[in-house]
């Protein structure tokens, strides 16, 4: 931890915060899970419950932190917040009645090879975009200090807000739908198409208005010391945009078991 504190914030005394954070990787891995349940099962009423009621008391945990620990706060916030999270997912999993099957080792091999095949490169491409940005924070804080790496974080956070709530608000329902095409091309093709023209819908206008409001954006979600990052924002909410458009089109290959494609699409 002292290493990796040293190279990633430059200040080997903040290792604590490090080991703190460690466990939120294994506890979002048991969050994700049992939010994948509740998703596969279509219950979009209990996802938006969890995640609205984990956010507001994530927020409400976090606020005394920051106010008495400042930075010393910042690890303790994102333990409670993925706490949170955990605890709200359980609570709704564990209503979903799960039937028992018997399975003969055969079906459990197969069956097993394919979710393992596709987790794996999921991971990967989940893995290379933690890498890439830790190695670009690693670099911002060589050359421009902690407060290049705070211009960089409120712009990025901003924009990734934007982007994951357009693909979630409009595509939580889209993988599976598209999973039971199967090979029908021409039903594929028309979902897909819709699928993009919804997220078009959604994203352009608010892409255009935070490129108008960018330095409001920044004051109101965090301070006028982070209006050096305007332009940086503007530039990654118009990089969103190409994501917006093809984010519809990879989950295809995630949905054909096409797990070569989509790591090279990543």
């Amino acid at each position: 931890a002292v290493p990796l504190a040293e190279w990633s914030l430059a200040d080997p005394k903040r290792s604590s915060e490090i080991i703190l954070i460690a466990p939120v990787v294994f506890l979002t891995t048991l969050s994700t899970g049992q939010m994948a349940l509740i998703l596969g099962m279509r219950r979009l009423g209990d996802i938006a419950r969890i995640q609205i009621t984990s956010h507001i008391l994530a927020f409400l945990a976090a606020i005394p932190l920051y106010i008495f620990l400042g930075e010393r706060g910042v690890a303790p916030a994102i333990f409670a917040m993925i706490g949170l999270s955990l605890t709200f997912s359980w609570l709704f999993a564990r209503r979903i009645e799960i039937p028992k099957v018997s399975l003969s080792i055969g079906e459990v091999t197969a069956e097993s090879r394919q979710l393992l095949t596709l987790g794996a490169v999921l991971m990967l491409g989940i893995l290379m975009q933690a890498i890439s940005m830790f190695a670009v924070r690693s670099m911002i804080v060589d050359t421009f200090g902690m407060i290049g790496v705070g211009q960089f974080t409120a712009a990025y956070a901003l924009s990734v807000i934007f982007a994951t709530q357009v693909s979630s608000a409009t595509g939580a329902d889209y993988l599976p739908r598209i999973s039971e095409i199967g090979s029908d091309k021409i039903r594929l093709n028309k979902m897909v198409n819709e699928q993009i023209e919804m997220f078009l819908l959604i994203a352009l206008p608010a892409i255009v208005s935070t490129l108008a409001f960018a330095p409001l954006a920044l004051q109101l979600f965090f301070s006028s010391a982070f209006l050096g990052a305007v332009d940086l924002l503007r530039w990654q909410i118009l990089g969103f945009l190409p994501y917006i458009m093809f984010y519809p089109l990879s989950l295809v290959f995630v949905a054909r078991n096409e797990t070569r494609t989509y790591f090279i699409i990543q």
